[in-house]
């Protein structure tokens, strides 16, 4: 689906009113990574992945007088960090979704504890940037120092219109067609899309546009299909094997210990997504080994485990598509940006399992 936003992003020139927005009253450097996080934040509840490549071309050009290592570490870290953030209480993320569904806790009563994690990391996050780059000052280029408040207001605001619209549209055929919100999503974006182009007078300029970005978006995008599908193939016989009961028989010692068992949780989510797993393929995995001895978990604190070992690999996993996005974006190495965001990952992860430990204690 991303063609369909990109186009319409680069036709509406949204990228560059964010890009505008990010830069006005900045002195510092720790200032536009404040801006930029709680930017990303709002746009990637309603955008998903598509805020990515919105944000990363948006804060390309504001980055040009950085070296290029520098920029890139910038972009990694705050993009992929505020996107895991927002992925962390959504209801609208399938691990999220999925891990719930799995544990069978009530989504109202998981939400607020994950909301408060996600707010926490994110102070913490805006916190080590103002330690890094708070001498930094930033220099606006000369061409939008200058950019009109009313006009980035005007910008915004129709930006807004267009998520709002797209989002209740979804919604919409969700609950017509009892359908997920994933495909429903699928179903209304290319119409969508369209119509607006017709609405803001620019059909022909996206038709133009829209056949060349198809071609750059889904190029290569089979690996994904054949990654799915073998996957599916190896959860279905690990299981109808019986290989499963060995990580059974390894993780049943340490039920009875929350602490223990939920960093073997973590170890497992970290092992499996740097190997070459999907979030959503090592959840299937690691779902299928606890059947047994689900019932016997404290499931409101291992819920809190479960959603943010599997989130935080959006942030450092060079397998999965968010960082795969974001690594085309910037033409780097996936495994760089492992490498910026895993401590923080880890961090995140540690303190989610520490509130599941004070949880466990209390319920």
């Amino acid at each position: 689906m991303l063609p369909f936003i990109n186009t319409i992003i680069y036709i509406e020139r949204f990228d560059k009113t964010i890009e505008s927005f990010l830069k006005q009253k900045i002195s510092y450097w720790d200032q536009l990574y404040k801006r930029s996080t709680f930017a990303n934040q709002v746009i990637a509840n309603f955008l998903n992945v598509a805020a990515i490549p919105l944000i990363a071309r948006s804060l390309k050009p504001t980055l040009g007088e950085f070296p290029k290592s520098k920029k890139h570490s910038f972009s990694s870290k705050m993009i992929l960090r505020s996107y895991a953030l927002a992925l962390t209480w959504s209801p609208l993320d399938a691990t999220v979704t999925s891990s719930i569904d799995f544990t069978g806790v009530n989504y109202l009563i998981v939400a607020p504890i994950m909301l408060s994690i996600a707010i926490a990391a994110i102070y913490a996050d805006v916190g080590i940037s103002f330690l890094r780059y708070r001498k930094i000052k930033f220099t606006p280029t000369v061409g939008l120092q200058h950019a009109g408040t009313v006009t980035i207001k005007k910008k915004l605001l129709k930006l807004g219109i267009f998520i709002s619209v797209f989002v209740g549209l979804a919604s919409l055929v969700q609950s017509c067609l009892n359908q997920s919100f994933l495909i429903s999503i699928v179903i209304v974006l290319p119409v969508y899309s369209l119509i607006w182009s017709l609405a803001v007078r620019k059909p022909k300029r996206y038709m133009s546009l829209i056949a060349g970005n198809w071609n750059n978006h889904t190029r290569g995008l089979s690996k994904y299909f054949f990654m799915f599908l073998s996957a599916g193939l190896f959860v279905k016989m690990a299981v109808a094997s019986g290989a499963m009961e060995l990580l059974q028989n390894f993780y049943e010692p340490f039920v009875d210990v929350p602490v223990y068992f939920y960093l073997l949780t973590a170890a497992f989510f970290l092992i499996t997504s740097l190997v070459g797993f999907h979030p959503l393929i090592a959840l299937a995995v690691y779902a299928a080994s606890l059947e047994p001895v689900i019932a016997e978990l404290s499931i409101v604190p291992f819920t809190v485990v479960l959603i943010a070992c599997s989130i935080a690999s959006v942030m450092y996993s060079p397998f999965n598509l968010s960082v795969s996005v974001l690594a085309n974006e910037l033409k780097i190495n996936p495994y760089r940006i492992t490498s910026w965001n895993l401590a923080f990952a880890m961090l995140y992860v540690g303190f989610s399992i520490t509130v599941a430990v004070v949880l466990n204690s209390v319920i």
